[in-house]
């Protein structure tokens, strides 16, 4: 399944960001780019938003998010790519370079409803019709049964 530049999904772009800062774990100072905000900034949105793509990121195994002191000497959570996060990084980056893109505009593109927020609706409207289903099962019950 090819995909399109619109519908390459947020984490890729936050992926894509994460892999431009090389570092170990172990580093004593980490970059304020790997950081919430640093990732929200780089990609364009607010911490807020960014924090759902974030957590899919640890969830999928491809990032760890881990205290660490960062360059102006304070102490916040970090996001580092893990081996799986490096390959589907690379992936990313396949993508993006076989659609003719440019990686630094395609991280800060804007969200598109064929993107993230577009499986969200679809998933949504699954559910309605799940929950339809249902209300029609239970409404057939009660009426047997009066």
């Amino acid at each position: 399944m090819m995909i399109t530049l619109k519908q390459l999904p947020l984490y890729y772009r936050a992926l894509l960001h994460l892999a431009r800062y090389e570092h170990e774990r172990t580093d004593p100072v980490h970059p304020l780019e790997i950081t919430n905000d640093g990732i929200a900034d780089a990609i364009g949105r607010t911490r807020a938003h960014i924090s759902a793509t974030i957590s899919y990121l640890i969830e999928q195994g491809w990032a760890i998010h881990e205290r660490h002191r960062v360059v102006d000497g304070r102490s916040l959570l970090t996001l580092t790519l893990t081996p799986v996060g490096h390959m589907e990084a690379a992936r990313a980056l396949r993508i993006v370079t076989s659609l003719g893109c440019n990686v630094e505009d395609v991280i800060r593109a804007p969200p598109v409803l064929n993107g993230d927020m577009g499986r969200l609706l679809h998933r949504c409207l699954d559910l309605q019709v799940q929950v339809n289903d249902l209300r029609r099962q239970v409404e057939s019950f009660m009426g047997g049964s009066a």
